[in-house]
């Protein structure tokens, strides 16, 4: 005879759904912003990637060619979404320890 109990698995498994959907919601709402290496460019995303700011120092373009500024804008951005990234995988994990 099993000592499976369908309806505690079933409460967990909820309780874990509703612990995701917090942890979500609190994604939603962290930034986290990196400039690039010349500090020309800074960029914020929130906690799920999402880009929420952008800021480009004045005169850049006088400076740096667009192409290399696109480039770096770019970069940043993903520097940023890793960033990002990388704090949400380690929330996740205390919610769900066997994501690892």
């Amino acid at each position: 005879m099993s000592n499976f109990d369908a309806g505690s698995a079933l409460d967990a498994l909820a309780e874990q759904q509703q612990q995701l959907a917090r942890l979500e919601a609190e994604l939603a709402e962290e930034k986290h912003s990196v400039r690039s290496a010349d500090g020309r460019i800074e960029v914020t995303v929130n906690g799920l990637g999402a880009l929420s700011d952008l800021v480009i120092a004045p005169g850049s373009l006088r400076i740096v060619p667009a192409d290399q500024l696109g480039a770096q804008i770019v970069a940043t951005i993903h520097a940023a979404r890793a960033a990002a990234g990388e704090r949400a995988q380690e929330r996740l994990i205390s919610v769900l320890p066997n994501f690892a």
